[in-house]
């Protein structure tokens, strides 16, 4: 009779676990896992429950007695059902305690019973000090009230079992996520007596889903902030699942676009088809590490946009097969009519130098050859009748010849100055020390007769440059220290150091009169002399504009440092590519 009665406990609360798993499994089918777990728990959950209705009332000590008819052949009745009662209670003991899950017989009043070793070393308290209290008060303030209102559902008798998810507070005072399931145990006299508790650790799985969550949430406010639309595909099946800004871009709602692939190569530019297809096909036969196309598709109002693409396949089959192809599509079409717009001023640009150089050439031949003419005559006209003229006759015809000769020069530094901007730059490595001593011995009667002196240090190094261009760089500075310089001795000193972001830049120092402040950007313009046109040597005022444009073309930027009287120090670049090599030896 017992064992009979006992089977029938187990098959129904077998029957009522099992129907608990199944509602859980229906409302949260992603935690699969966590339910088989439960299940391999069910036939000791379901022994406790029969120990314990087993223990609650004599009732069950009078159907396990012997009948008086048996008595005679069975001597130890007593002694067999104490062993029994003793074995139900160890073998409850150890089915609770070492259950890998917590477990737990609470009253309905939320009184810890009974608590196993997991569910204490899940919350950091011992056995003594949750027996003492109760569920409410380790239970996260913010389920609490949930918790409770299933609970008396329970107590209502609405519902058999619920389940959550819900938080403890540890005895550290940390937060642990965990999945409770609770059914209710009712006495003979249909009062509820306890609940019994399943509590599994579901922490790093809630970590894992909130952080996937703030994953998700930066994606999508990159993918805003970037304008972008995304597209899934789905090779085998040949379906392309799109997003509402894919949409967006053409005009459409994503309910009106069909998640197919041939939504997309319908909407595809005829011209730019052959491309698109063959840049795809490289990539889903692994010969490109992405795909990447930049194309046109047309919009719902039959206009074309322009559609910057790119993806990468992200699930390949055993054999490498291609099965997934995700990526982004971005609307280029601003910056593509800007290129377009961009590229047409430049082809306008070049036909306004072409025809500006032409001009140039021709101006200056038609220009220069009457003016050679005009001094030409003048001179003759100085040698044939120097006797006739009188003083003031000479006079102008000497200031005709000067003036003529001024305006050839200016004529060819205005040329000279032209050609810097069109001349190609070949870049190579140049020893700047060799080259600028190369400069020195080149002018080197020339600072004889101005008592100049050049010191080119040793800093100087090889760099990447345009070898004649990078030399008149120098020789202009140098030139100018020595011929705006009052001093008895005049002195120029060429050398480089390092800034704090190491680029190198290049120094030309000289003793000279030095420039006003308010000058240091004004000295650059092209014929802007401080001085008089006769003064300090005359000259066109050309040469630093034309040294500005050749650091400008090598992508430098050039400065000074001044105090009128104290000489003046030029700084320049000659690049940002940090290809100098280490100072000369």
């Amino acid at each position: 009779m017992t064992t009979r009665i006992v089977a029938m406990i187990l098959v129904a609360f077998g029957a009522l676990l099992l129907l608990t798993l199944l509602g859980y499994y229906h409302d949260s089918p992603t935690l699969l896992p966590a339910i088989l777990a439960s299940a391999v728990l069910s036939a000791s959950t379901a022994f406790i429950v029969a120990y314990l209705i087993r223990q609650d009332t004599p009732v069950q000590a009078l159907l396990d007695a012997p009948h008086p008819q048996d008595l005679a052949t069975d001597t130890h009745p007593m002694e067999d059902a104490l062993e029994a009662a003793r074995m139900s209670e160890e073998m409850f003991r150890l089915a609770m305690n070492n259950a890998p899950i917590g477990m737990a017989l609470v009253s309905p009043e939320g009184k810890w019973l009974r608590v196993n070793r997991a569910i204490c070393e899940l919350v950091g308290y011992s056995e003594g000090e949750l027996l003492v209290t109760d569920f409410q008060t380790i239970t996260h303030p913010e389920d609490l009230d949930k918790d409770l209102a299933l609970l008396q559902q329970m107590l209502r008798r609405e519902i058999d079992f619920y389940h959550m998810e819900k938080r403890y507070i540890r005895k550290n005072g940390e937060h642990v996520w965990i999945l409770l399931s609770v059914s209710l145990v009712w006495d003979n006299e249909d009062k509820p007596r306890y609940f019994i508790s399943q509590i599994q650790d579901i922490d790093a799985r809630k970590k894992a889903e909130a952080a996937l969550q703030i994953s998700k949430e930066r994606l999508e406010l990159a993918l805003q902030a970037g304008q972008l639309g995304t597209w899934d595909y789905d090779v085998l099946a040949d379906e392309v699942h799109y997003d509402d800004r894919w949409a967006e871009m053409l005009g459409y709602q994503l309910a009106e676009v069909a998640p197919l692939r041939a939504t997309w190569e319908k909407a595809i530019h005829p011209d730019d088809k052959a491309n698109v297809m063959a840049a795809l096909e490289a990539h889903l036969q692994g010969k490109t590490e992405t795909y990447e196309a930049e194309h046109r598709l047309q919009h719902n109002d039959g206009h074309w946009v322009w559609i910057l693409t790119k993806g990468k396949v992200i699930e390949r089959d055993q054999n490498g097969k291609p099965m997934r192809l995700c990526g982004t599509h971005l609307d280029v079409t601003l910056q593509r009519h800007a290129q377009e717009e961009l590229a047409a001023f430049a082809q306008a640009l070049e036909r306004s130098n072409k025809e500006l150089e032409d001009f140039a050439h021709i101006a200056s031949h038609d220009l220069k050859e009457p003016l050679r003419g005009i001094r030409n005559y003048s001179t003759f006209l100085l040698e044939d009748y120097e006797d006739v003229l009188d003083e003031d006759g000479q006079n102008k015809l000497h200031t005709l010849v000067r003036l003529t000769s001024r305006l050839e020069d200016l004529i060819e530094e205005l040329l000279h100055y032209s050609r810097v901007g069109r001349t190609e730059i070949a870049l190579q490595p140049v020893d700047l020390h060799d080259a600028v001593t190369g400069v020195v011995d080149s002018i080197a009667g020339w600072l004889e007769e101005y008592n100049g002196h050049v010191i080119v240090d040793d800093s100087l190094p090889t760099t990447h440059c345009h070898q004649v261009l990078a030399a008149e760089v120098f020789r202009n500075l140098i030139t100018n220290g020595i011929k705006y310089n009052d001093s008895e001795r005049k002195q120029v000193e060429v050398g480089a150091l390092h800034n704090e972001e190491g680029e190198t830049v290049f120094f030309v120092r000289d003793n000279g009169i030095g420039i006003a402040p308010r000058h240091n950007e004004t000295v650059f313009r092209i014929f802007k002399r401080l001085h008089g046109r006769d003064k300090f040597g005359g000259g066109t005022g050309a040469g630093l504009s034309i040294t500005q444009k050749i650091v400008r073309r090598h992508g430098g930027r050039i400065w000074l440092e001044s105090e009128e009287g104290q000489g003046t120090t030029f700084f320049f670049t000659l690049q940002d590519d940090g290809k100098s090599t280490e100072d000369h030896d």
